[in-house]
């Protein structure tokens, strides 16, 4: 027998309308970003279906919207009767995999997702820094220049060959360019 799995993806995975179109054609899904606006205190569905990308680069904006259109697409696919075996997300799309799995409720995910977004931004603001994906180097090797430039560090292992790294900018440069 086969089995389903739905894939949440994480943050920097979004584009501008996202959700516009499975929203208007299944209630289930609006329903979503209607509840989600209230949960969240932000206009869902002014920042997915109408808003320029550039509306959504910000972490607080973007993790509710993002966690607020997966969840919606899992509404869609559940009132279609495809219902997951498993759920799995990546980064913030976590959340929206808890909320599909029912480990918190779909309002619950979005609330905590615009806390953690706000608390995300305001420690970006007091302490800036950035984020890179190292493609195609072993993880070792990768660790290793962690190790060599003060104020980088490895912060998330993607898949093999690709490790992203984490911290101050000009560390973060200095880590990319060795």
């Amino acid at each position: 027998m086969s089995k389903i799995a739905f894939m949440f993806p994480g943050q920097g995975s979004f584009e501008a309308g996202m959700g516009r179109e499975i929203a208007e054609a299944v209630p289930e899904a609006m329903a979503v970003f209607e509840a989600g606006s209230e949960a969240s205190g932000l206009d869902l569905m002014h920042l997915c279906f109408e808003a320029p990308a550039e509306e959504l680069l910000d972490t607080e904006v973007q993790q509710p919207a993002l966690v607020a259109t997966s969840l919606a697409i899992d509404a869609a696919l559940r009132a279609r009767g495809i219902v997951p075996h498993y759920v799995v997300g990546h980064s913030v799309g976590e959340f929206a995999a808890l909320g599909a799995a029912e480990s918190m409720s779909v309002l619950e995910a979005i609330r905590l997702v615009r806390e953690r977004g706000l608390a995300m931004a305001a420690a970006a603001k007091e302490r800036p820094g950035s984020m890179a994906a190292i493609l195609g180097l072993a993880d070792e090797i990768v660790e290793s220049l962690c190790h060599k430039i003060a104020g980088v560090w490895p912060a998330n292992y993607n898949c093999p060959g690709q490790l992203v790294v984490s911290g101050e900018t000009p560390s973060v440069d200095e880590c990319c360019s060795e």
